[in-house]
């Protein structure tokens, strides 16, 4: 049997129009029977002025529910204009949580409705299992376990994300992103004093690396000046949000266990046509979204929706960030681009596109640490090289350097031997009858020139420099190198 054709524009704008008028006939409807009531009790004898007041009261009763349909007419309209594709929870938290057992609780002075996390418990028994252990008590898994938070629609309502466009981008209710920094900086500074507690504990070395890791990542965020919030997206193109930071919300007084607060929480576990997460300055101008989401695990068709959602709000998808989040327990998968990118090409092509970006981007680091080794490998043979230069230039000098000393060494003892050799004639020709000062005289005359040539010649043999000639050589070969340096880099 062939499908019947979609509605047209004007059967809708009529089926919308007689939703209208049967609400407003329902009220009109209730309006007649309580002024005909009121009537009627006056004529019983009832006072005048107590039915005025009951009349008033009914009255503001009968606009509230007024407005409440109207409210439910405008929603229905919403969600027949977008028809979206819905997601479930995934199977395991459909099991584990929205179908696991519930039950009331009060946190901040509110009740509410907790369902437990058996999908966490069920793992735990199977890690014990393979360690031959016994599956965990129920006393001890209230102990250390939390639970999850399902929310009813006047908790939902005050979680509305109240997303619209100001003249500085898209932003969310700002007093998400308050609690969220002012809620990052408590974690920040409990995971600090846990760290250092795991510190003191050799055993338990993977948890310490999980918990810095967490604290890296607030840490990197903050710096950006960002947090992080958590979204839905119901069927009538309607936002939730908490930040995550603040996400556990608080204790159960009853049992004491923790209370948080999940994407399954907004809808109480019911379809979501979105999730994911944005990422928001202090003023809660969106910078970023996500679609991470392990609880929904959001496809392609949940992504587009709220891409389309935000971009028919007056978001600029061109000039927002968008990650793309496939990630699984085992295995980080992330792929980030521009929105506009995704909502252009879906994600084969943004996947695509940015997986060979990324393989460029790595054979570009390839090459630059190749590069990097290659010119340490040369910077290394040039100092071997200059090293075993200034030794062969050290060895030559200290050649020289004898060589000198022992030249020199030969003229001063000749310069001896002349001066005792004048010495001695000197004595001689004064025993031969010579005039004593005229002998004096001579020999002063000679040791004159002797010492003249003396110095003349030794200058001629003065030791050599060898700071500054080993300086020169090795500043003339290090300038050759420093050339060479420059273009391997």
């Amino acid at each position: 049997m062939p499908e019947s054709p979609p509605p047209s524009t004007n059967d809708l704008i009529q089926q919308r129009g007689q939703s209208v008028r049967d609400a407003l006939d329902k009220d009109a409807s209730r309006r007649a029977t309580r002024v005909r009531k009121a009537g009627e009790h006056i004529e019983a004898g009832l006072a005048k002025g107590d039915v005025m007041e009951a009349a008033k009261s009914h009255a503001a009763k009968d606009a509230g529910q007024l407005a409440a349909d109207m409210k439910e007419i405008q929603r229905e309209q919403k969600i027949a204009d977008r028809d979206f594709d819905l997601k479930p929870l995934d199977a395991e938290y459909e099991q584990g949580e929205k179908n696991a057992k519930s039950r009331d609780a009060r946190v901040n002075g509110k009740s509410v409705v907790v369902h437990e996390k058996q999908f966490q418990r069920d793992k735990l028994d199977a890690e014990r299992a393979e360690k031959g252990l016994g599956k965990v008590s129920d006393r001890d898994w209230e102990r250390i376990s939390r639970t999850t938070l399902y929310m009813n629609e006047k908790q939902r309502d005050k979680h509305d994300a109240g997303i619209q466009k100001t003249p500085e981008g898209m932003k969310m209710d700002g007093k998400i992103a308050e609690e969220g920094f002012a809620a990052m900086d408590e974690q920040i500074k409990g995971l600090t004093e846990y760290a250092a507690q795991l510190a003191q504990d050799p055993a338990k070395a993977d948890r310490l690396k999980a918990v810095e890791n967490q604290l890296e990542k607030l840490k990197e965020m903050k710096a950006k000046g960002q947090t992080a919030a958590i979204f839905v997206m119901d069927e009538a193109g309607k936002f939730y949000a908490k930040a995550e930071s603040a996400s556990h919300d608080g204790q159960d007084v009853f049992s004491g266990r923790g209370v948080d607060i999940h994407h399954s929480s907004f809808l109480a576990g019911d379809a979501v046509a979105g999730a994911g997460e944005m990422l928001v300055n202090q003023d809660g101008t969106i910078k970023e979204i996500t679609d991470r989401s392990g609880h929904y695990k959001p496809g392609e068709e949940q992504t587009q929706q709220v891409l389309s959602e935000m971009e028919q709000r007056g978001m600029n998808l061109d000039n927002t960030k968008f990650t793309m989040d496939r990630s699984s327990d085992v295995k980080l998968d992330r792929t980030t681009g521009m929105a506009g990118e995704y909502k252009q090409g879906g994600q084969k092509v943004f996947n695509d596109r940015h997986n060979v970006a990324d393989q460029i981007k790595a054979q570009g680091q390839q090459m630059r640490e190749a590069l990097d080794q290659e010119a340490e490998q040369r910077v290394g043979d040039v100092n071997q090289t200059l090293a075993e230069n200034a030794a062969v230039q050290r060895s030559d000098l200290l050649s020289q350097i004898k060589e000198k000393g022992s030249d020199i060494s030969a003229v001063l003892d000749r310069d001896a031997d002349r001066r005792e050799t004048r010495v001695r004639k000197a004595g001689e020709h004064i025993a031969a009858g010579l005039g004593k000062a005229e002998v004096i005289a001579a020999a002063k005359e000679h040791a004159g020139k002797d010492e003249a040539g003396l110095k003349d010649k030794v200058g001629a043999l003065k030791k050599p420099n060898v700071r500054e000639k080993l300086g020169g050589s090795l500043g003339r070969q290090q300038a050759g190198a420093g050339g060479k340096s420059n273009r391997v880099s």
